[in-house]
């Protein structure tokens, strides 16, 4: 009677053992499974933040590429307009250049030193009718003294010939230049041209800093959705300085938060 009784209460003692750590055992991996599942919450929620900063940077170079393949189209085409300017520019300039060369070929040099002793005649014979002394018509025109003396005395009254029958040449002494002056005034504007085609290309790629405005944006509300991601979920990451704090329940039992163990891998 004793030995059946015996048995029985040590089956009840063990049967109560039993079931005491089963409630145990499960309560432990509810509270585990909370902790790992904010864990992954955590790390779902940085992964997502991770793809948008991504998919924002993206876009934003996107952008870039595109507005710089934009704007090196339109330097091209404005270089290109330049070039076909310049080549017309040079052509207009080589024909010019040629009828003077010919003209100063064909005109012989004497008839051009006969003009322009003759326009300085009538020039000083303008400035004699005009009141000018001597003295003064030295000063702004070319001649001897003698001659300007007897040009002024045949001119002072009145002039000896009619202004309106004067060759174009005479009435406008100034559209007379000499070859050597036409091809200087050509070649300085060849050589001005040269240089502003110069100054064009290397001042055609010339490209202005991009605006990291946008990008400093992204990544502030990167660093603002992080900090308000830690102060709502627990973090359950331990750091490698601070170790994990113990919490109890209202019942007495401490429950230590799981701990996501960092693994650092060491590349040789």
């Amino acid at each position: 009677m004793n030995y059946w009784l015996l048995t029985l209460s040590l089956m009840n003692v063990l049967l109560f053992s039993f079931i005491l750590f089963s409630w145990v055992t499960k309560n432990k991996g509810k509270v585990e499974d909370q902790r790992l599942t904010k864990g992954l919450q955590l790390l779902q929620n940085k992964i997502s933040i991770l793809q948008d900063l991504s998919d924002k940077s993206d876009e934003q170079v996107r952008r870039w590429v595109h507005l710089i393949e934009q704007k090196s189209h339109e330097v091209q085409n404005q270089l290109t307009l330049s070039d076909d300017k310049i080549i017309q520019i040079e052509s207009a300039l080589s024909k010019a250049l040629d009828v003077s060369k010919i003209f100063y070929e064909q005109v012989p040099h004497a008839e051009m030193a006969d003009r322009q002793k003759t326009s300085k005649y009538v020039q000083a014979a303008k400035l004699a009718n005009q009141g000018f002394t001597t003295e003064q018509i030295c000063q702004k025109i070319d001649l001897s003294p003698a001659e300007i003396e007897m040009i002024s005395k045949m001119n002072r009254e009145h002039l000896q010939f009619s202004e309106e029958s004067l060759p174009a040449w005479v009435q406008d002494p100034t559209a007379e230049l000499s070859a050597d002056q036409r091809l200087q005034e050509v070649d300085d504007f060849t050589s001005q041209l040269k240089k502003m085609n110069q100054m064009v290309s290397a001042t055609a790629f010339d490209v202005k800093a991009p605006d990291m405005t946008s990008m400093d944006s992204i990544k502030q509300q990167f660093n603002d959705s992080l900090s308000y991601n830690s102060t709502q979920i627990p973090q359950t990451f331990l750091d490698e300085k601070k170790a994990a704090q113990a919490t109890k329940t209202p019942d007495g039992k401490t429950i230590k938060p799981f701990e996501f163990r960092k693994i650092v891998v060491n590349k040789s």
